[in-house]
């Protein structure tokens, strides 16, 4: 039997579990409550928008157009999701501070909806001459991990010898590199305006720099003079999850100074000469990936850091 003195000290014990209670339930809720979807669109979006709706509505209401003013409105939690158009991001993003950062519970979500990311630019008919035999050369602005794209895919190349006095033979459209000029050749009575050419431009796709709780998925990178992604430190529970990455300069993915980092059911090739490209402090966990080394080349280099195979 309970008495009245029993009842008030039990009372503020109570009160106490009820606040518990709720203030936990508050944290849970809040957790998606406070992460917000915005949308990206890079052909109906405006980056005067806000960013909150994935179709234009009246005044500002609407996706943005490009992957940076996303990031630049996104706050810890956020999910930015990407719209597949059919036309690629030509956009190199950084990802970096608290901002970026993932909730408790809720990390910061990249849905790439298999969406492409872009570095490359594109060749001008001006500037290129024609050699002969259905040959056309060209010189970029750099030569250093330069890749020349067909049709929107890295293209066969002929490697050169150093000691090398002419241009080796290509095949119809193979491409090579020869003292600091681009040889294509064409396909019979064709000519490179008949093609989709670009070049290798932009330097990194996604830098990641000091970031907790991240997850970007479903994204072809493609095109990056140096690295389609570079975790480059201090970059913490993040997850790389279904990605394309193919024919970057340097590597497809690139994981450096204490760095720990997941890379998961991805397809990477086609990538200079490493397509896993690790620093001496870092922790990598591979798992069910495709990884396609270069013919020249070698598929994860570990940089004397520890990669954890898991497949």
């Amino acid at each position: 039997m309970s008495t009245h003195g029993d009842y008030v000290q039990m009372k503020p014990i109570y009160k106490s579990v009820v606040v518990a209670v709720i203030t936990t339930a508050s944290l849970c809720i809040s957790a998606d409550a406070l992460a917000r979807d915005i949308y990206v669109n890079n052909q109906i979006g405006s980056d005067f928008l806000d960013g909150f709706s994935e179709d234009r509505g009246q005044g500002k209401t609407g996706p943005v157009k490009t992957i940076a003013r996303a990031l630049a409105l996104a706050r810890r939690g956020d999910n930015i999701v990407l719209a597949n158009t059919g036309q690629s991001y030509h956009e190199s993003i950084s990802i970096q501070g608290a901002r970026h950062n993932g909730l408790k519970k809720k990390p910061f979500l990249i849905v790439g909806n298999g969406a492409t990311l872009d570095g490359t630019r594109t060749i001008k008919p001006e500037e290129w001459d024609i050699v002969g035999n259905a040959v056309f050369e060209m010189t970029p602005r750099e030569t250093t991990r330069t890749l020349l794209y067909l049709d929107g895919k890295p293209a066969t190349s002929v490697a050169v010898n150093r000691d090398a006095t002419k241009v080796p033979e290509l095949a119809p459209n193979q491409w090579c590199i020869y003292r600091g000029r681009i040889y294509f050749k064409c396909e019979e009575g064709k000519i490179p305006l008949d093609y989709e050419l670009s070049l290798t431009d932009l330097q990194v796709g996604i830098s990641i720099y000091n970031v907790r709780g991240l997850i970007i998925s479903d994204l072809t990178i493609q095109g990056f003079r140096q690295d389609g992604i570079n975790a480059h430190d201090n970059v913490f529970e993040c997850e790389l999850a279904e990605l394309r990455v193919r024919g970057n300069g340097r590597s497809g993915i690139s994981v450096g100074g204490s760095s720990r980092v997941l890379i998961e059911a991805c397809l990477i090739g086609s990538n200079g000469k490493t397509q896993v490209r690790t620093e001496a402090r870092s922790i990598v966990k591979l798992r069910s990936n495709d990884i396609i080394s270069a013919d020249d080349g070698t598929g994860v280099d570990d940089g004397g850091a520890q990669v954890i195979q898991e497949d």
